[in-house]
């Protein structure tokens, strides 16, 4: 439930070893791009041959891309927010050792929650995006706006429904994700 900003740490790994492979790596190209310069200048006076020189520079060459895989690798020691949001559910703790690909947190942007309801799809011929009904939110009991912002792309052929996605409009610093209600949409025969 702990709320985060857009470019805030979420998670931080310990990476001693990849800080110093960086190092190493670096340490590395350091003295592949002096032997390579030293060559460079000794191809001028035509005492290292063209073979050593051209060994040299693609020696040096591959010391860089090795740099640039490990300055990849360390990017991954710290996770950022993408946006603000809340944190949903923490899969791991401090000092624990974590898999690769296994799922350490879920976040969510609670700042933008997205309605989806299912509705009958012989109302395809009359609602629309920028539709606006009322909706009760069960948790909280008030009455806010949802405004339909998309279609679903298909029918559910066997309950003949169609999903829709909508909004809240105005306050709703009460409402979480995970919510319930009921949405009151006035349909052409009613009117």
């Amino acid at each position: 439930g702990e709320q985060f900003k857009a470019g805030e740490k979420l998670i931080q790994f310990d990476c001693n070893r990849q800080i110093a492979q960086l190092k190493a790596a670096e340490s590395e190209v350091l003295s592949k791009r002096i032997v390579f310069e030293n060559n460079e200048d000794l191809s001028q006076f035509e005492a290292v041959g063209s073979l050593e020189l051209e060994v040299s520079k693609v020696q040096l060459e591959k010391a860089l891309a090795e740099l640039n895989i490990v300055k990849v690798g360390n990017q991954q020691c710290q996770f950022k927010a993408p946006w603000n949001g809340r944190v949903a559910e923490v899969k791991a703790n401090a000092h624990e050792v974590v898999e690769p690909g296994r799922e350490i947190m879920k976040i969510i942007d609670d700042e933008t929650l997205e309605i989806e309801m299912i509705v009958p799809s012989n109302w395809l011929g009359w609602i629309k995006p920028g539709l606006v009904s009322p909706i009760i939110i069960d948790e909280t009991g008030k009455k806010y706006l949802a405004e339909i912002s998309r279609i679903g792309a298909q029918v559910d052929p066997v309950s003949q429904t169609i999903r829709i996605f909508a909004r809240l409009k105005g306050d709703t610093e009460d409402v979480l994700a995970g919510m319930s209600g009921t949405a009151y949409f006035i349909t052409p025969a009613e009117n």
